[in-house]
């Protein structure tokens, strides 16, 4: 094993007067240092065995790595930041033993959220030239948009619009269903998850025409078939699988159409009012008010109609 080259050895002076003593007098010890080849083990600190030379190796050039990537790093401010700081591993935070017991978890949100006791009250809000919203009137406080519905072109068929129903005021929320209906020679589709289905599979009438008859919504999914009554304001949404059981179990909904009002006055904004029981099938009530309402207000009659939109 090779050996190091000794210490220089300082002197200090010493007070002859105080002690007596000269320089010659005091023997000054040597101290040889050996230096190992291989790091000694740090768990024994009289221990002289190596430690695993491999795991030393990868430990070198993972540093000799680190260093390298630093400098070459065009940040001058981190690479001097790098150098004034010794390297230490990320600390690990010990996890609270009662949170590991318990198996903690973030909060559900959505299966917080409770359904109202009482009927709600929306008004169709218009935030663009093509959009609106479906939001609580303004007797609710702290209430969010509830649906946010925009129209759009078809550019190769512009007498077809394209309707889209997303969740919450913005047009990034969460997709709920969108319809294309105008003057085209195809049916009108509506696509609802990812389907797209044609309007008349799941919309009929009966019983009168579009301004005062019986709409009737079957969707995919049978618990959430409706029937819209338009032989009287505010119009009314039921229940087919409840209609049984009474007119006050089954209602769903009532939709009161925007008002025209003389010049200047303030706007009579179209109103739905959502019972409790209403809140499960939102999405279907909405879907379908929409479409109706876009045959009942297109004007004309039912056979020059049939002729022209799809």
């Amino acid at each position: 094993m090779p050996l190091a080259s000794p210490s220089p050895s300082y002197l200090l002076p010493i007070d002859n007067a105080n002690h007596g003593l000269g320089v010659q007098d005091c023997e000054v010890p040597r101290i040889t240092i050996e230096r190992a080849s291989t790091p000694l083990s740090s768990s024994s600190r009289y221990s002289s065995e190596p430690l695993d030379t491999e795991l030393w190796d990868r430990r070198s050039v993972y540093l000799d790595t680190l260093y390298l990537d630093t400098v070459a790093s065009d940040s001058s401010s981190y690479a001097s930041s790098f150098h004034s700081q010794p390297f230490s591993p990320p600390v690990s935070r010990p996890i609270s033993p009662r949170a590991m017991e318990a198996n903690e978890n973030p909060p559900d949100y959505i299966a917080t959220v409770q359904r109202p006791t009482a009927p709600v009250k929306y008004n169709f809000s218009s935030i663009s030239y093509s959009s609106m919203i479906v939001a609580p009137n303004s007797e609710a406080e702290d209430s969010p948009p509830k649906y946010h519905i925009s129209i759009s072109m078809n550019c190769f068929m512009p007498l077809n619009h394209i309707t889209t129903i997303r969740r919450g005021g913005s047009g990034y929320g969460e997709l709920v269903a969108q319809f294309e209906m105008g003057i085209a020679g195809s049916p009108s589709t509506v696509t609802i998850e990812g389907k797209e289905l044609l309007i008349g599979s799941l919309l009929s009438k009966r019983l009168g025409s579009r301004q005062s008859g019986l709409w009737f919504w079957i969707p995919p999914d049978s618990k959430k078939r409706l029937l819209w009554d338009y032989r009287q304001t505010p119009f009314i949404c039921r229940s087919l699988l409840k209609i049984g059981s009474g007119a006050e179990a089954s209602t769903l909904a009532t939709f009161t159409p925007a008002r025209q009002v003389p010049a200047g006055g303030p706007p009579v904004l179209a109103e739905l009012t959502v019972t409790p029981l209403g809140q499960d099938f939102f999405d279907d009530l909405l879907l379908s008010l929409l479409i109706i309402e876009r045959r009942r207000l297109t004007p004309g009659k039912d056979r020059v109609l049939k002729q022209l939109f799809n």
